[in-house]
């Protein structure tokens, strides 16, 4: 380990790093140190943390190569200079907002990697002479050196016996204070303390909180708190597929619709719709996607090679739908109709696939069931509660199905039933979840506070977690 004690040395080290490698180094030693946002007062504590936790997020995003456009650095990065409370007194708010602004600045290397060498001042100057008093330059340096050799995202962040006491106590304050049930916090805390003990959340998911939509920030924590929300109902909803719809009957009671899935020539519709929409992207003078680019050559060798394999075509249709994606986001493809088409061909066929087609279903049902029957006990015990609350605002059917998985999840039965029942109860949960959305849209343009809204949502964050 490079021991780093003061900010010449700090600032040098940055300099003689990569950006990515500054950006990653930057997120953690901001995580390291987060726990001294906890202010007293909550509306402090909410102007605060949130452009704090965006820029660093969003750093460690770009630090990982899952952000490639600058611009998104320098939104993060602006949100935080121009949300930083100025007019907020007290000396453990005027450590927050240096760690904001630490934040921020790390955040807005690009493209210089140096610039993030100078977020160590930044902080001493908008502490407003409190900061070196009630923050001393040796954590913040502790924090960079224990980066300095192994700069990396699933490793603890405070390796054995360098955690200082100070921090030990103001991060269980933190997680203390993210953990209210009704509060805005609840996945910025599992987020945190993943990062914490070197066992990120999934990335693809972080990867959406980071680009939600700037007005969203711009409204607070609880706009952002409901639009994860929304993002988590989705990525349920797509990573545990069901043949079947949720539909709320004439008394308001959400009931099953099932949907007799019809396989034959699924994966010849699917791969006739991509043969069209790609031959007009390549055939388009307007069209970004070349036949030279990765996500054609992707697609071209699943049209010859692999048409006989709905395995490897509905895998190959992700990869390209991604990596199409992020170029969009990268600005180095345009935006027009027939690249737009294309990715939603892909997603919409990926998706069809892993919920209609028995060889592609079968092999997600293997991957999602060894997460879900990691589940513990606890958690388990909860989803039962949640299933059975359920049951009051469904009917039919579905009523009895949350009911039964209610008394499965109980009986603690074998790992493959209990899995089923999560896959099945969850996913109907994401469904009613994103009904509800779409009732309040209607209306106040918030989350629904129905019951069976915050029963779905409790279901969804239980689930979330082991993903």
């Amino acid at each position: 380990m490079v021991e780093i004690t003061n900010r010449e040395e700090a600032r040098a080290f940055f300099d003689m790093h990569g950006s990515e490698t500054c950006a990653i180094m930057g997120s953690r030693s901001v995580l390291r140190t987060l726990a001294y946002l906890n202010c007293e007062n909550d509306d402090d504590f909410n102007a605060l943390a949130t452009p704090a936790l965006r820029a660093t997020l969003t750093a460690a995003c770009v630090g990982l190569g899952r952000i490639e456009d600058g611009d998104w650095l320098k939104e993060a990065a602006r949100s935080a200079a121009d949300n930083y409370p100025g007019e907020i007194a007290g000396e453990t708010v005027a450590v927050s907002a240096a760690l904001s602004a630490y934040a921020a600045v790390c955040a807005s290397y690009y493209p210089f990697p140096s610039r993030a060498a100078y977020a160590a001042d930044s902080t001493a100057l908008l502490g407003s002479g409190h900061f070196e008093e009630i923050f001393p330059a040796q954590p913040l340096f502790q924090a960079l050196s224990a980066d300095s050799t192994t700069i990396r995202f699933d490793l603890p962040l405070w390796p054995n016996g360098l955690l200082p006491q100070e921090i030990a106590h103001a991060h269980e304050r933190l997680l203390k204070k993210m953990s209210d049930p009704n509060g805005p916090w609840l996945w910025w805390r599992d987020w945190y303390l993943g990062m914490w003990n070197g066992t990120p959340t999934d990335w693809d998911f972080a990867l959406k909180v980071a680009k939600i939509d700037n007005e969203i920030w711009e409204q607070g924590p609880r706009a952002v708190a409901d639009e994860i929300e929304r993002l988590q109902a989705e990525y349920i909803d797509q990573t545990l597929p069901q043949v079947e719809t949720v539909e709320a009957d004439s008394n308001g009671n959400y009931v099953l619709k099932i949907q007799a899935a019809d396989t034959t020539g699924l994966l010849d519709t699917a791969l006739r719709q991509l043969t069209f929409i790609l031959d007009q992207c390549v055939g388009s003078n307007s069209c970004s996607l070349t036949t030279m680019c990765m996500a054609y050559k992707l697609l071209r060798y699943t049209l010859d090679e692999c048409r006989d394999d709905p395995n490897a075509v509905e895998a190959n249709f992700r990869m390209a739908r991604n990596m199409i994606v992020r170029k969009l986001d990268a600005q180095e493809y345009e935006r027009e109709d027939a690249i737009e088409t294309l990715v939603q061909v892909l997603e919409e066929g990926a998706l069809q696939l892993r919920a209609d087609h028995p060889d592609v279903a079968a092999a997600v049902d293997s991957r999602t069931a060894r997460k879900l029957k990691e589940l513990d006990e606890a958690k388990r015990l909860q989803l039962a509660v949640e299933f059975h609350g359920m049951e009051d605002g469904t009917a039919g059917r579905l009523r009895s199905d949350y009911r039964m998985d209610g008394e499965i999840l109980e009986a603690e039965q074998s790992g493959e039933a209990q899995a089923e029942a999560i896959k099945r109860g969850a996913s109907r949960a994401s469904k009613i979840s994103l009904a509800e959305r779409a009732k309040s849209l209607e209306g106040s343009g918030m989350m629904s506070a129905t019951k069976i809204a915050l029963r779905a949502q409790k279901i969804i964050d239980i689930v979330m977690s082991l993903f």
